[in-house]
């Protein structure tokens, strides 16, 4: 299965790239090869996930080891390879 190319900076269009700065911001304008990297084409939309997925990881009261043996088991579930080998070690500790 062919890949998506890596979107860069110029290839934003420009009613994306204050949303394109704001993500990439922390990586030095780079966009990080997860499976988020594919909503960088919709910068907007990636910032409106990640915000959910910090809200899970960060408010809920849900303890850092339950997410983390929550994350494989749904990752196996859902046949997320990517997520699975990501999380399964700190799962299985």
């Amino acid at each position: 299965m062919a890949r998506i190319p890596t979107l860069t900076r110029d290839q934003a269009p420009e009613t994306f790239l204050q949303a394109f700065d704001h993500e990439t911001a922390e990586s030095d304008w780079l966009v990080e090869s997860d499976p988020g990297s594919v909503m960088i084409y919709n910068p907007e939309m990636r910032r409106r996930a990640n915000h959910l997925v910090g809200y899970f990881r960060e408010v809920t009261d849900l303890p850092h080891k339950l997410q983390e043996l929550a994350m494989p088991i749904t990752a196996h579930h859902m046949d997320c390879q990517y997520i699975w080998y990501a999380h399964s070690v700190k799962g299985r500790q």
